[in-house]
């Protein structure tokens, strides 16, 4: 057997093998309709949280840190549901997860929930002055 077809003959063994392990469609859409509500439920957690955590003082990163803890649990399972739904192996899965467990990537997750908090905390804050006036 010439190199071309043992390429060949390697890439259509893949090809099937990838086949063979794909999910159904309805699989499919449950595991991604699981991923979609662990995010909510993730998302809901730290809005919940947001105000009781964050000082007003602390740094933005400090206080998306802290939310990770209080979020742990929701975030572990948005993390397991997204890659059940989206990563195609356990290996994939393993790394996403490695990823997501990483302080930097907890931090940049939960930044945005500090920052939107503190934008509407601080227009708040403006809108009664001016009612105070």
């Amino acid at each position: 057997m010439n190199r071309i077809t043992r390429v060949g003959t390697f890439f259509a063994a893949m090809a099937l093998i990838g086949c063979a392990t794909e999910n159904p469609p309805e699989e499919m859409k449950r595991l991604k309709s699981s991923s979609d509500e662990a995010m909510r439920v993730d998302a809901n957690c730290a809005t919940k949280n947001i105000a009781k955590i964050d000082d007003g003082f602390s740094d933005a990163s400090t206080v998306a840190l802290a939310l990770s803890s209080v979020c742990v649990a929701e975030y572990a399972q948005a993390t397991e549901a997204f890659g059940q739904a989206n990563l195609d192996n356990d290996t994939q899965r393993r790394m996403f997860s490695n990823r997501r467990e990483q302080v930097g990537t907890k931090i940049e997750y939960y930044l945005p929930t500090v920052m939107s908090y503190r934008k509407w905390l601080r227009s708040r804050r403006s809108s009664d002055a001016e009612k105070a006036r």
